[in-house]
């Protein structure tokens, strides 16, 4: 595993960014009890996810990192 420093150059690191920006404070202004609070905290895992998959790269993929 290596650090991907083309990661800005990604698409999906960026939906990641975006989604995870937009979700921030739904911690704050939804009760817990709420089903769209699991569905949020659903989609920010996921947004952090993506930055982070982006963020490093494995072997397999070092050769294609403009994709």
């Amino acid at each position: 595993m290596m650090f991907n420093r083309y990661f800005y150059k990604r698409f999906k690191f960026w939906v990641g960014v975006i989604i995870a920006y937009l979700n921030r404070t739904i911690f704050i202004h939804v009760s817990p009890l709420n089903i769209f609070w699991i569905i949020d905290v659903a989609i920010f895992i996921m947004a952090i996810y993506l930055i982070i998959s982006n963020l490093v790269t494995t072997r397999k993929n070092v050769k294609d990192v403009s994709e």
